[in-house]
């Protein structure tokens, strides 16, 4: 489990740091990292459904920002 809650295996975690995390909305699972540029800071992406939701992998790839004006979520 890293600081954001997330339970991730050996894998995964050390990409919180190098990637994007797409989250889905419903569950909360992290279903795909984006790698993001040596400048970039990562961001969690939202999708509103994952495959274990009853939504399609098409679903997971359909994923939106949040953003508020204190902070891009």
């Amino acid at each position: 489990m890293n600081n954001n809650g997330l339970l991730l295996c050996q894998d995964c975690l050390p990409k919180i740091s190098t990637h994007h995390s797409v989250q889905c909305t419903n569950c909360l699972a992290v279903v795909n990292f984006i790698e993001a540029e040596p400048n970039e800071t990562p961001i969690i992406y939202y999708a509103e459904k994952c495959s274990h939701c009853n939504g399609t992998v098409e679903d997971e790839k359909h994923i939106v920002a949040r953003y508020y004006p204190e902070a891009f979520i």
